[in-house]
């Protein structure tokens, strides 16, 4: 099995224990005290190698020995992660950019603190019957880009 690269590890640590402002206090006097602070990290979904330096960082022990007892959750959906926070139901979250530009635009109090992956995760898919092998072949086809929270507006669009 390929190991995941340490900047993946290390980033993710980062996010997860050092950027969040949720989990600064956590570092301070409850690192030091005999029962490690709970701590629900809500996933923007499935786990999956995204989330490797999460996995890796809580089997090697890094979140207990900062004083955490951290417990990543699966949410029923992806863009359910954040609104679980928002209403108390966890400390922190994996979340996309959209998703967050919407929640602080509708007024929920969530703040961005760090990237777990640091480019984008997006890919062209195209039906296996349609003969597109090649980005070159995508020259004058009419294509659709769906962002992560953002589907329902081009929808919307459509049907107006």
């Amino acid at each position: 099995m390929r190991r995941p690269p340490r900047r993946l590890i290390g980033r993710a640590i980062a996010l997860a224990l050092l950027l969040t402002p949720a989990i600064r206090p956590a570092l301070g006097a409850t690192a030091r005290a005999a029962s490690p602070r709970p701590l629900t990290l809500w996933l923007d979904w499935y786990p999956n190698s995204d989330h490797a330096g999460i996995y890796v960082a809580l089997a090697k022990g890094y979140y207990a020995r900062a004083g955490l007892a951290v417990q990543p959750r699966v949410p029923a959906g992806a863009a359910d992660a954040l609104t679980l926070v928002a209403h108390g139901t966890g400390d922190i979250a994996v979340s996309y950019e959209p998703g967050v530009l919407l929640a602080r635009a509708r007024g929920v109090p969530v703040v961005a603190t760090g990237a777990i992956v640091q480019g984008p995760l997006n890919c062209v898919m195209t039906l296996a019957d349609s003969g597109i092998t090649r980005p070159r072949q995508l020259q004058g086809v009419t294509i659709q880009r769906v962002v992560h929270g953002l589907t329902h507006l081009a929808d919307q669009a459509r049907h107006t």
